[in-house]
């Protein structure tokens, strides 16, 4: 597993730094004027969430609890995604999603730090409803 979440991470930062590159190279004055959108580095964030809810969910430990109800990927990620976007900081430091922006470490780790906690937590009420529709007798 820790060699899946490494992969994970190491793929992340690539798409990250791929999508801020290309951010880069379409903004125009134009989009300037336009009202704000999800910066192209936090729609890559969410992006990954379905593979990170995937390895966490699909351990095989969890397979008999999540046959009584499995987790609803689309909902976890519309969550954490809604998180993302709502990020001050993020928001912030990635306007007009300069690829400069990526070049820092703190700012990887942040990003990194901010998608497993808004993956957790919309994760979490998912995992307790499958608790709760799962019979123990």
């Amino acid at each position: 597993m820790q060699r899946s979440f490494s992969r994970l991470i190491s793929r992340f930062v690539q798409l990250t730094a791929l999508a801020a590159g290309l951010a880069a190279a379409t903004t125009s004055e134009a989009n300037a004027a336009e009202p704000a959108k999800p910066s192209v580095v936090i729609q890559m964030m969410s992006a990954t969430c379905p593979v990170l809810v995937g390895q966490l969910t699909g351990r095989p430990e969890m397979a008999t609890i999540l046959k009584a109800r499995p987790v609803d990927v689309a909902s976890v990620c519309t969550c954490a995604s809604l998180a993302m976007n709502a990020d001050a900081k993020l928001k912030a430091r990635f306007v007009g999603d300069s690829p400069a922006a990526l070049s820092d470490e703190r700012v990887k780790a942040y990003l990194m730090v901010r998608l497993f906690s808004s993956v957790f937590s919309c994760l979490t009420p998912e995992l307790d409803a499958s608790l709760k529709a799962t019979p123990l007798d």
